[in-house]
């Protein structure tokens, strides 16, 4: 099963978990979501270390693009580490 990162602004939170909820009813259950409270960056974790390793690790990115996360410097960190990695992006 491919294994996703779910690149989105804070503020996009509500539709990023909606997603995950809809990926889970479709039974996808290997993706990465930073706020999910099994499967995200647990508490006492270096977030950033996790955050980069998870996005190593993961198969494909999908990218929920809105005005926040167009400016989002982390968005854009994440953006620009998936194609060096070889690792696709779907917005």
């Amino acid at each position: 099963m491919p294994s996703l990162f779910i690149s989105h602004s804070s503020e996009d939170r509500p539709v990023a978990e909606a997603l995950t909820r809809r990926l889970a009813a479709e039974g996808l259950r290997s993706y990465f979501l930073d706020v999910d409270p099994e499967q995200g960056i647990r508490v006492g974790r270096s977030w950033e270390r996790e955050l980069y390793t998870e996005l190593r690790r993961a198969d494909a990115v999908l990218y929920l693009s809105s005005a926040s996360s167009d400016v989002s410097r982390w968005c854009f960190a994440e953006l620009a580490l998936a194609p060096s990695a070889g690792t696709p992006v779907f917005p």
